[in-house]
């Protein structure tokens, strides 16, 4: 019986070791991952809204895609950790059709609408493929 608790032990650990080392689904490394082999443009200050169709956010970024062959990437300024959870992003722009640097962004937990955390744009970096 001992012998069973015992291994049953290192199992957990062993298991637990392996769950640490491999990248989040929000993590950074996983957003390297997603823009390995894509190229990197100069930085702009804006980008218009009816440009993106989805937005993904990792640990200190949000990605804005554009597509399938252009993202923008924005570090965001400040401490944004629902970012790295998946929470809802909402962004409250000040120039109407656009995403723009300084623009204010909160995370909201998806049950209950709790603010989670509240940051501010930085400049997007355009990606393509």
């Amino acid at each position: 019986m001992i012998r069973l608790a015992v291994s049953a032990a290192l199992l957990l650990i062993a298991g637990g070791a392996t769950a640490q080392n491999r990248p989040g689904p929000n993590s950074q490394a996983r957003l390297d991952m997603k823009l390995a082999g894509w190229t990197a443009g100069p930085p702009q200050k804006c980008v218009r809204r009816t440009q993106v169709n989805e937005i993904r956010s990792y640990e200190k970024t949000i990605l804005y895609m554009a597509g399938r062959k252009r993202a923008y990437r924005n570090d965001v300024v400040g401490n944004c950790p629902g970012l790295a959870r998946g929470d809802i992003v909402v962004v409250q722009t000040l120039r109407g059709d656009r995403y723009c640097d300084g623009d204010f962004v909160q995370t909201r937990a998806p049950s209950g609408g709790m603010i989670t955390g509240s940051c501010s744009l930085g400049a997007f970096v355009p990606y393509t493929r």
